[in-house]
């Protein structure tokens, strides 16, 4: 009987005591910290949007095992621009600093909006050579080109449309264009929005043009050579004489698909640009080398070039936009 009231006594010694180490190591555990939030960047930290206008903001939190990521957003002028999870809301002209929280870390953007007036547009007239169909429909002109043999500066048809402003410091025109299988197909395509661009005097500074453009194939194996393409009216050759050269758009392929074209002026600069990627930017200087700083696209002209056969194309009715100074 001692034998075994001795063993027992032994097993509840030994259980108590890895009962109570058990609880030291529990009371020694040390509590986990809080990781505090070290940098708060933005994907943008400068951006210009018309009124109406939205752009989608994106914070990053670092470190990425920051115990509370969670970001709060704000605006210093709620007349000007609107924040909600990131995406600004352009409201009103002027400038308004977008900031996003975390922890007692911040980034900011600084949003400039500005308030476009909107021109009017003229009666579409003819230009250089009547097309063979001409529709205003839905927002949308659809051109069709007449057969024509002649490949001369009157196998461009189209029409043209007077714009009613006066020269300001800053506009932009934009418009669209629906480049379908069809027309990525052919053998030989060359459709475009030019602006007649023009001082107040009524004086023609520059031809602004924004262009698709497919090669004609030289033989059945040939392939086709598709662009986006600009004007630049100073282009001179070889004996100094300005010509104009059209010039491709480097790092972008036309694709199937609705096309945003737009042409810009602002702080003396023309910008052309395709699906908001710009392809070309250059001073506007008049007769005398002297960059301009007020200028109008006087008239939209909406034309494609004829290689003999027919086709079709479909542009968004342009858009004319200006500060008022």
């Amino acid at each position: 009987m001692k034998k075994f009231f001795g063993v027992l006594l032994a097993l509840v010694l030994a259980f108590s005591c890895v009962t109570l180490v058990a609880c030291v190591d529990k009371k020694e555990e040390t509590p986990s910290e809080d990781v505090a939030v070290a940098v708060v960047t933005l994907n943008k930290d400068k951006a210009v949007l018309e009124a109406g206008g939205t752009l989608e903001l994106t914070a990053t939190v670092s470190p990425d095992n920051a115990t509370d990521k969670t970001v709060t957003w704000s605006t210093s002028a709620e007349a000007v621009a609107t924040v909600e999870n990131g995406k600004v809301t352009a409201v009103s002209a002027g400038t308004a600093t977008i900031t996003a929280k975390a922890g007692d870390k911040s980034a900011s953007c600084e949003v400039t909006v500005i308030d476009y007036t909107a021109a009017t547009l003229g009666e579409w007239q003819a230009d250089r050579t009547e097309p063979k169909a001409w529709t205003v429909s839905d927002g949308k002109i659809t051109l069709t080109t007449s057969q024509s043999p002649n490949n001369n500066w009157y196998s461009w048809q189209g029409r043209k449309a007077a714009v009613e402003m006066e020269a300001v410091s800053e506009w932009k025109v934009e418009t669209t264009f629906e480049l379908t299988a069809d027309v990525l197909a052919r053998d030989g395509v060359r459709t475009s929005v030019w602006l007649n661009v023009q001082d107040a005097e009524g004086n023609t500074l520059d031809w602004a043009i924004a262009q698709y453009f497919c090669d004609i194939k030289a033989d059945e194996q040939s392939a086709l050579v598709q662009n986006w393409q600009w004007w630049d009216s100073n282009y001179k050759d070889d004996q100094g004489q300005t010509v104009g050269k059209f010039n491709n758009a480097e790092d972008l392929t036309p694709s199937e698909g609705t096309h945003a074209l737009a042409i810009a002026f602002a702080a003396g600069k023309i910008t052309v640009s395709i699906d908001n990627q710009e392809i070309a930017s250059y001073e506007l200087k008049n007769g005398q080398g002297q960059i301009v700083t007020e200028c109008k696209p006087a008239e939209v002209i909406l034309q494609s070039y004829s290689y003999g056969e027919e086709y079709t194309v479909v542009f968004g009715i342009p858009v004319v936009k200006y500060l008022a100074d």
